[in-house]
């Protein structure tokens, strides 16, 4: 088996070894590119997010956009109030009390706990953000939790939770996989045309008294080398 595979690959010719190591050292080193590329740039992206959540989790922007206190501290946002954050409120003794996407089937809303201690709140503030799934496990999303101060009872602290789907950051990686691979495939195809071609005119010379000697080999010994 061992000298049969050695047959073959002494039967393939010098330029067309060089060619396919040329072409496996590119895509190995492609390869090895776009994965450690991409799994930084998950991450940078998913701080971007946490950053995005944490600013939505901040008290003003609960009351103002997802509670709508103007129409009451009882009252969550309206259909009508558009948000890309799902929020969640959490009263002092740790029970849902409010959540927004009412016009959001069930089923997509990310699954939240129903009872969320002030002190379990705490530790999911400090984990800073977090992954969700939705209801029926098909959606993905991105949370953080707040510990947030009620305004009933006054002064006593709740949880709150904000989530929003990764749909974005699954986009930017599909198509940064797409650029990758298409790139990648003309870089391949270059390097090993340009390979074939410079092995060719280099190795000419050499072909020459390949076949010079082969002439002499055959009983031609008018060749010269």
């Amino acid at each position: 088996m061992h000298s049969r595979l050695l047959d073959r690959w002494n039967a393939i010719s010098l330029r067309t070894k060089i060619t396919g190591v040329t072409v496996l050292m590119l895509t190995l080193g492609l390869l090895v590119t776009g994965i450690g590329t991409m799994s930084m740039l998950k991450p940078v992206l998913l701080d971007q997010l946490d950053a995005q959540l944490s600013a939505a989790s901040g008290a003003n922007y609960l009351n103002t956009y997802l509670f709508g206190t103007s129409s009451g501290s009882a009252k969550i946002a309206t259909d009508a109030s558009p948000s890309d954050y799902f929020a969640a409120l959490y009263d002092s003794t740790g029970d849902l009390v409010r959540t927004n996407w009412s016009n959001i089937p069930f089923s997509s809303r990310p699954a939240v706990p129903d009872h969320i201690s002030v002190t379990d709140g705490k530790q999911l503030q400090s984990q800073g953000g977090y992954p969700l799934t939705s209801n029926d496990g098909r959606i993905a999303y991105r949370a953080m939790a707040q510990v947030v101060t009620l305004t009933s009872p006054a002064g006593a602290l709740g949880t709150a939770i904000v989530a929003t789907n990764t749909s974005q950051i699954d986009t930017v990686m599909a198509s940064f996989l797409a650029i990758f691979l298409g790139f990648g495939v003309i870089v391949i195809i270059v390097g090993a045309g340009l390979t074939r071609m410079l092995v060719t005119t280099t190795f000419s010379p050499l072909r020459e008294v390949e076949q010079t000697a082969a002439a002499i080999a055959d009983g031609d010994f008018s060749q010269r080398l």
